[in-house]
This record gives C-alpha cells, sequence and structure tokens, in this order.
C-alpha cells in the first residue's frame, strides 16, 4: 500500500463516530497521518497505530 492510499484510509478513520472508541485512537491516527505527511515509511505508521 502506498502512502497516499494508507493516508485517505487514516483520513476516512478520523472521521468516523469515535463515541465508542477510547480517545487516544484518534489522538493515534493524527499522529499517524502526521509521521506519513514527515516520509515515515507506512509500515512504521501502520505498526503505531496497531500497537496503540
Amino acid at each position: 500500500m502506498d502512502n497516499t492510499t494508507l493516508f485517505n484510509l487514516i483520513d476516512d478513520s478520523y472521521n468516523e463516530d469515535f463515541s465508542n472508541q477510547p480517545i487516544n485512537y484518534k489522538k493515534c491516527l493524527l499522529q499517524g497521518a502526521k509521521e506519513l505527511n514527515n516520509g515515515d515509511s507506512n509500515i512504521s505508521v501502520c505498526l503505531t497505530i496497531y500497537q496503540d
């Protein structure tokens, strides 16, 4: 998966209803998007989201 596709998936997820999710989940998605924009690898970003 390329970075653009991953960013779009994160963006779509970020705009979902988070009322039943921990607050840190949304923060983690935002951090992942920032990391992609900073040039981090998509594998690294996926691992960060999965582990958090």
